[in-house]
């Protein structure tokens, strides 16, 4: 029985493609456990805020957490949109007032992590946005697409509410050439009445 040898020129590129693999799980594994150390750090930094025993925060700053029952979404809030903010967490953008404040604030996520879910959020769902001085409802009034650079459809305004903004389409494969934004407008129920 003969053994065919491969070609030399065939397995340069499978070395290469193998080793590309290797270093994109590695990528990606130190991606989502940065991600999950984050997440529970802030969390503890933010409980610590709610019990009035404030301890240090974590690199970048927690201005809350957001909950969407009906889908599922709970996630640490901090302040900025960049790409390293938006890695570990929901991004409040500076540019709007904080939840809370008049006026109505925007959150972005990325639409593979945080915000994965968030085309399944349909009018009446509520959304809990949970600070260290108290917790406010929301109920979502409609959901719209929108261009990447169409900024009035974000509509700041005066009144209390919010603007969840992700990538959009959901599955599109690449930067995504649109935005899917929830909007919802500030309900005065009780925290304990807040449900999905």
């Amino acid at each position: 029985m003969t053994h065919t040898r491969k070609p030399r020129f065939t397995a340069a590129p499978e070395r290469i493609l193998a080793l590309l693999g290797l270093l994109l799980i590695g990528w990606y594994c130190v991606s989502v456990a940065t991600t999950r150390a984050y997440q529970a750090n802030t969390a503890e930094w933010f409980e610590s805020l709610r019990l009035g025993r404030p301890a240090g925060p974590p690199r970048g700053t927690v201005v809350g957490r957001l909950d969407i029952p009906a889908v599922g979404v709970t996630a640490m809030v901090a302040e900025g949109t960049d790409a390293k903010t938006l890695r570990r967490a929901v991004g409040h953008w500076t540019r709007s007032p904080l939840p809370g404040r008049r006026g109505r604030s925007v959150l972005a996520g990325h639409r593979d992590t945080f915000f994965k879910h968030l085309e399944r959020v349909r009018p009446g769902d509520r959304i809990m946005f949970e600070t260290p001085a108290g917790d406010m409802a929301y109920r979502v009034r409609d959901t719209a697409v929108i261009g990447p650079k169409d900024l009035a459809a974000l509509e700041i305004g005066a009144a209390s509410g919010l603007t969840l903004i992700t990538c959009y389409p959901f599955h599109f494969v690449g930067p995504a050439p649109l935005r899917y934004i929830v909007r919802a407008d500030r309900v005065d129920d009780p925290p304990h009445a807040i449900g999905g």
